[in-house]
């Protein structure tokens, strides 16, 4: 009974090891599609290194509210706007706002966990 214990928690255990690279690609994937949305939808106001004008568009580096633990924050600011930024709900598709808002997350100092496209849907 232990041998099959052991022989099913080791097989368990290669399982989830072989899963962590598409993990890592996936977040690997989502920046690297997320660098080039925000070259083209976000760079504009808040300049290519993420620190933005002055009074009219915050800055994303080193924005606590870009990397909350829980994401909802930033998700409704990107799909709904607020204060001079424009919403882009209907604009960007769920994956597209999934992958910038993970580039942002983890661009210019920021570390924050990746954003699933699920989660924006939601």
């Amino acid at each position: 009974m232990k041998a099959l214990i052991a022989y099913v928690l080791l097989s368990i255990g290669s399982a989830l090891a072989a899963c962590q690279p598409a993990i890592v690609a996936d977040r690997s994937e989502l920046i690297s599609e997320g660098e080039a949305i925000y070259t083209t939808s976000c760079a504009r106001c808040h300049h290519g290194d993420g620190s933005g004008y002055r009074n009219l568009f915050p800055p994303l580096a080193g924005n606590p509210l870009v990397t909350l633990h829980d994401p909802v924050p930033i998700i409704r600011v990107v799909q709904d706007g607020r204060g001079s930024m424009p919403p882009f709900r209907g604009v960007l598709s769920s994956e597209e706002i999934a992958a910038v808002l993970t580039y942002i997350r983890n661009s210019w100092g920021n570390e924050a966990a990746p954003i699933p496209p699920r989660q924006v849907r939601d």
